[in-house]
């Protein structure tokens, strides 16, 4: 039944109307908006710019942010299996967003949370500047440390990672300090500790060192072939030393020009 009050309320269902129109039924009241014709359904709102949703062919449905659905609408639906596309009409995936960004906020940290049913949740949370990997059965797997000051830092393992890459298995050894030369890349272990290269046969493995001067000024090499370990500085007149002590002493000294000194760092022969 319907009433139409004397301030020009509408009521359907009620005989006091709130609205300008006022449906009230069971328990999942709904209104039906049909074409008369197999085609396009419109239901528009308008207030300054409006807007407008809709069901289209296919049973898709639509947002469009304005009172024109000539156009691609802003939000779609397709009817066939539910997926939502923002920015096309065309979505390959349960949330698909095309030509923009996606911006999750909140006053302390802000978080993207992905879940399956193995494994439990997975947390991308930016706080502070840092922006880590939490799993629910693992926790902090890894961590980029953005924040002011840091430098960017990644940690592997830590959430605080204590140089440019740090990666931690166990606990974390806070008594020792780091030399800020050699902190570039730290492992860490609360066990013994090690970095493994593997390489397919007839391959060799190396460690280079470069500098805007030079592509290769130094490097060891680990040869397949024969089986050799090979310790090299490229340079013009370069040398190698080996130190010991903490001061260091050099013991032994080997020349460019192939000499070798123990004790002093000008063998002449």
């Amino acid at each position: 039944r319907m009433i139409i009050k004397s301030d020009g309320k509408v009521g359907i269902g009620t005989t006091s109307p709130d609205e300008k129109l006022h449906i009230s039924g069971g328990a999942s009241p709904y209104l039906i908006v049909q074409n008369s014709a197999v085609g396009k359904t419109y239901l528009g709102f308008k207030s300054g710019f409006g807007g407008v949703v809709g069901c289209e062919s296919g049973n898709n449905f639509g947002i469009w942010a304005g009172d024109v659905t000539t156009t691609n609408p802003d939000i779609f639906v397709a009817g066939t299996d539910g997926k939502v596309g923002i920015g096309t009409t065309s979505p390959a995936t349960l949330l698909h967003i095309t030509g923009g960004k996606l911006q999750v906020e909140n006053d302390t940290d802000a978080s993207i949370r992905m879940k399956d049913s193995q494994y439990g949740y997975m947390d991308m949370t930016l706080d502070g500047g840092k922006l880590s990997y939490d799993f629910q059965t693992t926790g902090t797997v890894m961590t980029i440390d953005g924040s002011v000051g840091s430098g960017g830092k990644v940690g592997i393992g830590t959430a605080s990672p204590r140089g440019r890459t740090h990666i931690l298995s166990g606990s974390l050894n806070s008594s020792v300090s780091l030399n800020a030369n050699t902190d570039t890349f730290v492992v860490e272990r609360d066990n013994n500790v090690g970095i493994t290269m593997v390489k397919p046969d007839g391959k060799s493995g190396r460690i280079t060192w470069a500098s805007p001067g030079s592509d290769s000024h130094a490097e060891i090499q680990s040869a397949y072939d024969d089986g050799s370990l090979n310790i090299s500085n490229l340079l013009a007149n370069s040398y190698i030393k080996f130190n010991l002590g903490t001061t260091p002493d050099n013991i032994m000294h080997i020349s460019s020009s192939g000499f070798i000194g123990i004790g002093t760092e000008d063998p002449k022969e």
